[in-house]
């Protein structure tokens, strides 16, 4: 199921941003590619239970980031 999200905090050229088509899997992590351009890589995680936060490209639920790498 993909998903509009918007980014709640982590590095600064992802957080405040969102993100279509966002393909979580079960668990509701997804992982944001980093590279010398775009910047380093981050893992957020979808907040289902929060209500969407309206973005100027319609409704999308609130990931928060939990790190460079997942939780272990």
């Amino acid at each position: 199921m993909e998903v509009r999200v918007v980014c709640l905090g982590g590095p600064g050229i992802y957080a405040g941003k969102t993100f279509d088509d966002i393909d979580p899997g079960n668990s509701g992590y997804f992982h944001l590619q980093g590279s010398l351009v775009t910047g380093p890589s981050a893992w957020y995680r979808i907040d289902y239970d929060a209500e969407p936060i309206q973005t100027e490209h319609g409704p999308a639920q609130p990931a928060n980031y939990v790190g460079d790498s997942l939780p272990g």
